[in-house]
This record gives structure tokens, sequence and C-alpha cells, in this order.
């Protein structure tokens, strides 16, 4: 299973979330992730065996970007940077492809073990 986020972000907001976020991603046993600068923004890659690994290295990887973009924020803040060009969240887009499969879903009426 894969899962790919896109972040648009300005120059200087690539180069500072991808060195925060490049010494977290990892490869383990059931997931990998990957973060790249792209022309528009960062991109960060997943690969996981199945979709709880998917899941949990997505929450992770979104919860790193947003705190980074949250530091880059107040920082802006604090240094005196009155043109609000850090106020704005960017738009995240998140996909993951093949997780509208029916063999993907599961009946929460039936119990697990």
């Amino acid at each position: 299973m894969k899962a790919t986020i896109n972040v648009p972000l300005k120059r200087e907001e690539k180069r500072i979330v991808h060195s925060a976020l490049a010494p977290e991603m990892r490869v383990t046993k059931r997931a990998s992730s990957k973060v790249k600068v792209t022309r528009r923004g960062v991109e960060i890659l997943i690969k996981a065996s199945d979709v709880t690994s998917l899941r949990a290295s997505m929450n992770t990887c979104l919860k790193l970007l947003e705190t980074s973009l949250k530091v880059i924020k107040n920082a802006g803040k604090s240094a005196g940077c009155n043109k609000g060009r850090y106020n704005k969240a960017p738009a995240v887009s998140a996909t993951a492809p093949g997780a509208n499969d029916s063999k993907a879903k599961r009946s929460n009426s039936s119990p697990r073990n």
C-alpha cells in the first residue's frame, strides 16, 4: 500500500520543512517513508505492508508536518514578520491509491480477534 502527501510551500518553507522531516523518515519491517522537495513544495511518500501501518505512518508524518508549520508560523511572528506570509496554513492533499477498494473495507459489525 502506498500514500502520497503533497504540501505546497514557498521556497524558504520547503527547505525548513524538509530539514525538519528528513531525519524522522524511517524504514521499518512494516512501513517506510521519505520526504522530498518538489517544484511546488514537499512530498511525503509512504509505503506500508498493511492498512494499520499506513495509517500510523501517515498520522506520524502529518503530526510532524503540522508541528514544523506551526514553528514556521510562530517564528515569523516573533521575528516581527508583519507581512503575514507565514500566517496561512498551506493546503495539504493526501492520496492512498486503492483506499476505496472493497478489499480494504471492513465491516464494523464483525468482531476482531
